[in-house]
């Protein structure tokens, strides 16, 4: 693919990541518990203290945890900045998913050419 190419790819898929972030955006659905909930009180917790970043607690301040404590610690800065919200919990993920959307949708293009990377974007972002 040519780079004007590989340019035009980006910016589609770009533009994908764009129209899903605005049709379902971070804060839209509130928190009901599950993965959530239970890392944002990790994350949390990580913030009230050193000790509970190697291995963070499933409650408030609780006992410490058997999660791995990687992301936490990365959520850890998003709710720092923006609160204990929706969105704070959401837009690491989100952030991940647009750069495995523009990085897979790069290599396709190597392979599959440009139309192939569109497809490959166009599949990712509308995954459930």
């Amino acid at each position: 693919m040519s780079p004007a190419s590989q340019l035009a790819v980006a910016a589609i898929a770009l533009a994908a990541i764009v129209l899903w972030i605005a049709l379902s955006p971070p804060s839209r659905n509130d928190l009901a518990g599950g993965d959530e909930g239970c890392y944002g009180t990790m994350a949390r917790n990580v913030l009230a203290g050193p000790r509970f970043l190697v291995s963070p607690a499933l409650t408030p301040l609780g006992p410490p945890g058997d999660k791995p404590p990687l992301y936490p610690a990365v959520l850890t800065p998003f709710i720092r900045a923006l609160g204990p919200t929706e969105a704070a919990l959401r837009l690491p993920s989100l952030l991940l998913a647009a750069i495995v959307v523009v990085a897979t949708t790069m290599l396709a293009g190597r392979v599959a050419g440009a139309w192939g990377a569109i497809a490959t974007a166009g599949f990712l972002v509308s995954l459930p």
